[in-house]
């Protein structure tokens, strides 16, 4: 099901953007002071959000479940 589709004008923006995207594990403090893993989002060099491991997992399976059906073929 598609819920979404990025317009034409948005094209380069798009690409540029989809190539700055990366993960990588972090380390986050709780409250306590207790380290916990996590994952940090960036877009370039800046975090654009930082993930509890299960929702990191949640995400990597939209991802891939995303690209198991491309909306293209709907």
């Amino acid at each position: 099901m598609t819920i979404f589709t990025a317009r034409a004008n948005y094209w380069q923006r798009n690409l540029e953007d989809s190539q700055k995207i990366n993960a990588l594990s972090c380390r986050r403090t709780k409250e306590d002071g207790t380290i916990v893993p996590g994952v940090a989002l960036f877009s370039g060099y800046r975090v654009t959000t930082i993930l509890d491991p299960a929702d990191a997992l949640r995400l990597a399976n939209e991802l891939a479940d995303a690209l198991a059906r491309p909306a293209v073929n709907e």
